[in-house]
């Protein structure tokens, strides 16, 4: 038909009624400007503009577009983040941005040592440029530091300047636990901690069957150190030396005192032979049994006795054969068993001679009465 009738066809489309666009689409961080971005529909023809959102700025391009037969033309318009430059130069610090000089970033006051921000300590990247005052750093000064009870410092000022310090002195009978000295720090405070002052006094170190040997006396306060003995016959489980601490407790824990093991003995039992004597005046000699203190057999103690018997001087006889009666009765009957065992491995051997190598050698053997 178009080929037919082409004028017909022109006439046709002229006479169409116009297209409305519909919402324009906008580009990023911008919306329309004005009564504009409340419609839905623009005529045709129409022409709006857009504007960048709150805290971006145009970037270049036109703002402007047009509505024609139902399209709108392209939109040139960029919009970027604001940015609000640099905040300036700070006497005694630096300004450190997070992370940069934008829209919603952030300057923050970094004061040299000794010095602390006054007026704040950061500003805000706005729309308009950076929010606030500009902070600035005025040396760092601490307030009276704690009073600490039971304790004083020195010296004493209404203000302490930057790393000035105090020394803390506890009151007479009081130990400081904690540091002696506090510094004014950078942020206006005082540090460490202030110390505590306790009374420390350690109970008596007593022990069962045990006693004080060396040592501090009472009161025991701080540091004092005292060492411990167990009584005879018994034996010291743990230090013999403590010391008073901080809480009032003896370290290390005080030592028990426990008996000492039985000692185990080899004993030796021989026969008994009775004598008797026809002196009226012998008094009845004791009974029992001889025992040898050394871990050695019998024939290594007869052999000592040997030996004592070689070098014995023979001018010393008669002295011995006036004190041997009475040791007769002093010592057990088994004496004469041994006096018998000699002959058969020595010279004749008088009974007087035997009596002092017996008394020479009495620490060989112990008497068990019966």
């Amino acid at each position: 038909s178009f080929f037919l009738c082409p004028f017909c066809w022109f006439l046709s489309f002229a006479l169409l009624p116009p297209q409305n666009c519909p919402r324009p689409p906008k580009g990023e961080n911008m919306d329309l400007k004005g009564n504009d971005i409340l419609l839905t529909s623009f005529p045709d023809g129409t022409t709006v503009t857009f504007a960048c959102n709150t805290g971006y700025e145009s970037a270049g391009g036109s703002p402007r577009i047009t509505c024609t037969a139902g399209s709108w033309s392209s939109l040139g318009l960029k919009c970027q983040r604001k940015n609000c430059g640099p905040v300036g130069e700070v006497e005694n610090g630096q300004i450190e941005y997070r992370p940069g000089s934008e829209f919603g970033d952030k300057a923050v006051l970094i004061c040299n040592p000794g010095h602390m921000p006054v007026g704040g300590g950061e500003l805000t990247c706005g729309s308009q440029g950076w929010m606030g005052r500009l902070p600035v750093c005025e040396v760092t000064q601490c307030e009276s530091p704690p009073v600490v009870q039971d304790g004083t410092f020195t010296p004493i000022k209404e203000l302490y300047d930057y790393k000035d310090v105090i020394v803390y002195t506890c009151k007479s009978g009081y130990t400081r636990n904690g540091s002696r000295q506090l510094d004014c720090s950078d942020d206006g405070t005082f540090k460490p901690e202030p110390p505590k002052c306790i009374k420390v006094e350690c109970g008596e170190p007593e022990i069962s069957f045990g006693q004080w040997s060396s040592g501090a006396r009472p009161p025991y306060g701080y540091l004092s150190t005292v060492t411990l003995q167990c009584n005879t016959g018994y034996k010291m489980i743990g230090s013999a030396t403590v010391m008073c601490e901080l809480n009032s407790q003896w370290s290390p824990a005080l030592p028990q005192c426990i008996p000492k093991p039985a000692t185990t003995t080899t004993t030796t039992t021989t026969t008994t032979t009775t004598i008797t004597t026809t002196n009226p005046s012998t008094p009845k000699k004791p009974t029992g049994t001889v025992h040898f203190k050394a871990h050695k057999d019998l024939n290594i103690q007869l052999s000592s006795l040997l030996a004592r018997l070689c070098i014995f001087p023979k001018e010393r006889m008669k002295f011995w054969d006036y004190y041997c009666p009475p040791l007769l009765y002093m010592l057990p009957q088994q004496i004469i068993i041994l006096y018998s065992g000699l002959q058969k491995y020595s010279a004749p051997l008088n009974f007087s001679t035997f009596c002092h190598i017996i008394a020479t050698n009495m620490n060989l053997f112990y008497w068990n009465s019966t």
